[in-house]
């Protein structure tokens, strides 16, 4: 019989074969820390979702092997970069690439007063209050500290210069020398003098900064061009030869880099681009990677007729394959990413909206939620008993496939409050995120049905809806495909924009007319931090108390049926 391979063994009682990939231990410190703050050991742990040996150990193998690599990969990216001689050209770009950094990013900041405060907070001599509140473009007191923060900023730079002090200027020099995977020896004399130069540059673009807040019209100079050779390379023939060639033979060492495992979701989502891509510009090579393959594959995802989707899925999967070139770059195989397009995702976009009053009175009064339940008719054999998930759907405001593979155990008591837990471990969610703690509404667990049913579920260890589980077919598929006849048979809507969805918006828009902070909204649906909300950061999750006293602030909408108002199937 053959050996099974390091870390494969069949699970004691499910026969299931699992597999344990260990990280290094050279290399433990460069993969994210577990959540107790300790070092990883596993690089990949996981189902093998199959009982056959022989289908688990060739599984397992090829597994192992591409782990290898990316060990390799990622042991190679972790040497220091090369110490390079500092040329003429050398220091020259990198004191116009300085110059550009402080006034390209002054310039971005300057589009939104609120990045204006941000950038340049805590401002001096500045009541906080005047930044309590911004509008379209700052008032007189906003505009004149910011003159003050610039003009101390430029004493600030003057007074480093004089004293010989360019601490902060190694901090922009080795900034702009990263992506050239160089270091710079420049505590030598000719590196001080250089220092001493490029900190003068720095001055003086900290003067054009603050000509700007007296509303000079100071422009950003071009980037400059890498000067031709700064990395010196002793055996160019056998890196031309090892490096990646393609978008695909990025895929490791991009999953080593955000620590992804084979079976995540980001992992499969660049998978499906990657095919998109392929389709629209064929297989290309790294270095032909330019701005125009770029616009190519754009242009072929915007073809919304063709796809099948609109703006806002094109931009996910273009960025999807734009991470796999800044991988190359990150990498040291593309000396920076010319494959960088820019477009308005929200272009030609539908508007999704939430539930109307009368549209929910049809929903949650047909016969799916009477005592009657069990003469719906089966859709895609879903039990109505499953189907009254969309309980849960108004409830939560969770995605569809969320609530779809729950599990019994998901159902838990918290500090005294019943709650459900949406996580991976159950499935898939969309992002990180996604993964949350949700209060149940009091509003749900009055109903005579519903609490019944949570008392006999809540607990075990099965699927909490045992009819949308054991398909090729993904529970949240199913559920979603039994939704639209549910809503067909009900005369409501059956538009790709008025799916299950809609509780999401509804129940956002029910909290913020209740006055609802975006961070207690945000906890209970697990709205990315740049969706609804557009914030940078996700905050810390509501707790329990939280969410459930927000969600009893709302008008529910009244779940019985009335024999007039619904249509058999």
């Amino acid at each position: 019989m053959t050996t099974l391979p390091p870390g494969l063994e069949p699970h004691p009682k499910s026969g299931i074969y699992q597999l344990r990939i260990g990280i290094p231990k050279h290399l433990q410190h460069l993969f994210p820390r577990t959540s107790g703050g300790k070092l990883a050991t596993d690089a990949y742990r996981a189902s093998l979702k199959t009982r056959n040996r022989a289908e688990a150990i060739t599984i397992a193998h090829r597994l192992i092997a591409e782990h290898r690599v990316r060990f390799q990969v990622l042991e190679d990216s972790a040497r220091p970069a090369p110490l390079v001689p500092l040329s003429e050209e050398l220091e020259a770009y990198i004191a116009q690439a300085v110059q550009n950094l402080v006034l390209t990013l002054d310039e971005q900041t300057r589009a939104t007063p609120l990045l204006v405060g941000a950038y340049r907070s805590p401002l001096p001599n500045t009541d906080q209050a005047t930044w309590e509140q911004t509008g379209d473009f700052l008032t007189h007191e906003q505009a004149a500290a910011v003159q003050r923060f610039d003009q101390e900023q430029v004493q600030a730079w003057k007074t480093a210069l004089a004293r010989g002090d360019f601490s902060s200027t190694r901090e922009y020099v080795d900034f702009v020398c990263d992506p050239l995977s160089i270091r710079v020896e420049w505590d030598t004399t000719e590196g001080r003098l250089a220092l001493q130069r490029i900190t003068r540059t720095l001055v003086r673009a900290m003067e054009a900064v603050a000509q700007r807040s007296k509303g000079e019209p100071v422009d950003t100079p071009p980037e400059p061009i890498i000067p031709r050779g700064p990395t010196p390379d002793a055996e160019p023939e056998k890196k031309t030869r090892e490096a990646p060639k393609t978008l695909r033979d990025m895929v490791p060492s991009w999953q080593q880099w955000n620590g992804y495992a084979e079976i995540d979701n980001p992992v499969k989502r660049t998978g499906k681009a990657l095919e998109l891509f392929e389709e629209a510009c064929g297989t290309v090579l790294l270095s032909d990677l330019t701005r125009a393959a770029g616009a190519a594959f754009v242009k072929f995802l915007l073809d919304s007729k063709a796809r099948g989707f609109g703006a806002k899925t094109a931009h996910n999967h273009y960025t999807a394959v734009n991470a796999l070139v800044n991988t190359a770059v990150k990498d040291g195989i593309l000396d920076r990413n010319q494959f960088t397009v820019s477009f308005d995702k929200t272009k030609g976009a539908k508007k999704r909206e939430g539930w109307t009053d009368n549209e929910l009175e049809i929903l949650f009064g047909a016969l799916l939620f009477s005592d009657r339940m069990e003469q719906l008719r089966h859709w895609e054999n879903v039990t109505p008993e499953d189907g009254r998930a969309a309980l849960l759907l108004l409830h939560t405001g969770a995605r569809i496939g969320e609530i779809a593979q729950l599990r019994r155990e998901d159902f838990q008591t918290r500090h005294g409050i019943k709650t459900v837990r949406i996580t991976a471990e159950a499935g898939t969610v969309k992002t990180d995120e996604s993964e949350r703690i949700v209060a149940l509404a009091s509003h749900l667990l009055a109903d005579p049905w519903f609490s019944a049913w949570h008392e006999r579920v809540a607990g075990g260890t099965d699927g909490a809806f045992p009819s949308l589980s054991g398909r090729a077919t993904a529970p949240g598929d199913t559920l979603g495909r039994w939704f639209l006849e549910l809503r067909r048979s009900l005369g409501l809507p059956t538009g790709r924009l008025h799916g299950s969805h809609k509780f999401r918006h509804w129940i956002r828009g029910a909290l913020a007319d209740k006055g609802i902070g975006t961070e207690t909204s945000d906890s209970i649906t697990g709205h990315a931090a740049q969706g609804s909300s557009g914030r940078v950061d996700y905050t810390k999750a509501a707790s329990p108390k939280t969410m459930r006293e927000a969600l009893d602030s709302l008008e529910w909408p009244r779940i019985s049926a009335t024999p007039r108002r619904y249509v058999r199937g």
